[in-house]
């Protein structure tokens, strides 16, 4: 028996780092089911594709956050993982208060990028009821914010 492919949607305005992205993903068991070079498209993209995951540049044309943030409250289904050059709080304030499931820094180990975003499904997966202790910001439903999205942002899977 076989497992479904997570469906991932990658959001990066650069095409070569879109390229490599894509393939990380596909090579550990992704499909990767639309890509996007700014905020708009990725919107579209997530609108029409309804992936279990999407991968949104915090720098992307048109807004990065605000692209998560708008996917977040358009396709609550889904996922969003926010991606960074560097770490920035701010930018990680921001991106948990739009509803993101992670933050990750560009330059990690691929291995690593693939295990946690692959954590931050399972922690959706298997959050059964929003409790006081136990959403994300907009209601979103996720494990206590200390634990998992700092394990996300740290690459553990």
């Amino acid at each position: 028996m076989t497992s479904k492919r997570p469906r991932v949607l990658i959001a990066e305005s650069q095409l070569p780092t879109r390229q490599g992205i894509r393939l990380v993903l596909q090579r550990d068991g992704f499909e990767v089911c639309a890509e996007a070079a700014d905020a708009n498209a990725a919107l579209r993209g997530a609108l029409r594709e309804r992936p279990a995951l999407c991968i949104v540049d915090a720098n992307l044309r048109g807004g990065g956050i605000r692209a998560a943030g708008r996917i977040c409250s358009r396709v609550p289904n889904t996922e969003v993982v926010v991606l960074a050059d560097k770490p920035d709080e701010s930018e990680l304030l921001e991106a948990v208060q739009a509803g993101a499931s992670g933050y990750l820094q560009k330059n990690m180990n691929p291995e690593a990028f693939s295990r946690a975003l692959r954590g931050a499904l399972r922690s959706a997966a298997r959050c059964a009821a929003p409790s006081a202790g136990n959403r994300r910001f907009h209601g979103r439903c996720s494990l206590p914010c200390s634990t998992s999205f700092a394990r996300v942002t740290r690459g553990a899977g």
